[in-house]
């Protein structure tokens, strides 16, 4: 059974969009390495929050979200989307840019990338880690 903020929105005729937010330190992420998936194996894997997910994503709720689906990965997907885990997110690039060169990494097990503010349909770029060399 899924839980969480999307069944409590369809148990009551709701909607499962959550509405974008226009800081974007208001959005979380986490980042686990390595990580206890057994799906990806001991890499490094992100995740972020809820409010990252395009009201547009086909897969929301029910649908086919992985992040929903998953027991662990939605009780991990919970917790940062309430604010109880993960950073923020110039805290959360300054994590991922100290990983050790040449790890394999996955972002985004659960969530998207973070929206821009003037258009949740886009990525922020403001926030799009870059590193030369």
């Amino acid at each position: 059974m899924v839980a969480g903020p999307c069944l409590a929105a369809r148990l009551q005729g709701g909607s499962c969009v959550i509405p974008p937010v226009a800081a974007a330190e208001s959005h979380r992420a986490s980042l686990s390495f390595p990580s206890d998936n057994g799906k990806t194996g001991p890499i490094a894997v992100s995740s972020t929050s809820r409010r990252t997910c395009p009201s547009t994503c086909p897969l929301a709720g029910d649908q086919g979200c992985y992040a929903e689906a998953g027991f662990h990965t939605r009780l991990h997907w919970d917790r940062l989307s309430r604010g109880e885990s993960g950073l923020a997110a110039a805290a959360f690039i300054k994590q991922l840019l100290a990983l050790p060169a040449g790890i394999l990494y996955s972002h985004c097990v659960a969530g998207d990338q973070w929206p821009d503010p003037t258009d949740p349909l886009r990525i922020d770029q403001a926030l799009v880690p870059c590193q030369s060399g």
